[in-house]
């Protein structure tokens, strides 16, 4: 990666120059945010910071608020130039108005996708609990597995909006959608997606289905909120005993501080899908 970095003073006119050639995938502008700068330009008060400028390829990448605003207050102000020839730098930046994960995806359901990834990508290095998951999942392995993940991921975000769209909401939505992902190459997608309406529908009495969703309602009514990780975790304990037939006590689904994810129960030779 080829970088520059100056403290220059940016003009209304270069200001301009800078906004008529965007890189692609920029958000809409915020209209009040460029007032509330420019104003702050106009009765001094703005500061130059440590969040730069930034040119990728010589395309804004970003500032694009800030260069606004500089043409609406019509002053010069510093900052921090960033140019460099790293693509790959927009999917890292964060500024003032914070750009989210789907900002930098450019996917209508980002957001949704980037979570279920988390998701996947916690249990492929079995890390569950809150705070090794934080550590351990960051931004840059999350936008790249959606890159490379976007097709199947997107199926498993729209399974699981159909599930709360029928039924109550159980859980976060990422928790099917992630075990929907991580278990429909092992055994197809009419067995994950009848294990996961049995689990939603509750028209499964006395079997593990009915258990994991007996579960999941408690936490409702005591207003806990599950961590997505702790409900993954159970779906995928409920589906092996639910796929082997095996008996399942009313609390026989728990989840011990410590413990690590589960793995899917892999299908019988005769019941692998085809």
């Amino acid at each position: 990666m080829n970088a520059q970095v100056d403290i220059v003073s940016i003009t209304p006119k270069k200001a301009a120059e800078y906004l008529e050639n965007l890189l692609d995938g920029q958000r809409n502008v915020r209209q009040g945010r460029v007032k509330t700068l420019a104003e702050d330009m106009k009765a001094g008060r703005f500061r130059l910071t440590c969040d730069a400028i930034t040119l990728v390829k010589g395309k804004l990448a970003n500032g694009q608020h800030r260069m606004w605003a500089v043409v609406e207050s019509n002053m010069p102000q510093p900052f921090i130039l960033l140019r460099t020839d790293d693509e790959d730098l927009y999917k890292v930046i964060d500024t003032g108005a914070s750009r989210s994960i789907a900002d930098t995806l450019r996917l209508t359901s980002g957001n949704q996708m980037a979570a279920v990834a988390a998701l996947v990508i916690g249990f492929q290095r079995k890390t569950i609990t809150p705070v090794s998951y934080t550590k351990k999942t960051n931004r840059l392995d999350i936008v790249e597995f959606v890159e490379t993940n976007a097709e199947a991921l997107l199926e498993a975000v729209h399974l699981a909006s159909r599930l709360t769209a029928n039924h109550l909401n159980l859980i976060a939505k990422s928790a099917p959608a992630a075990f929907y992902y991580l278990a429909k190459p092992l055994h197809g997608q009419q067995r994950v997606e009848e294990f996961l309406n049995h689990v939603y529908s509750g028209d499964l009495p006395e079997s593990a289905c009915s258990v994991l969703r007996d579960r999941f309602m408690r936490e409702r009514m005591s207003l806990k909120s599950m961590y997505p990780q702790t409900g993954l975790a159970l779906m995928i304990k409920a589906f092996n005993v639910h796929y082997l037939g095996v008996k399942i006590a009313r609390n026989g689904l728990r989840m011990a501080d410590g413990d690590s994810y589960p793995e899917i129960e892999r299908p019988l030779p005769q019941d692998v899908p085809k």
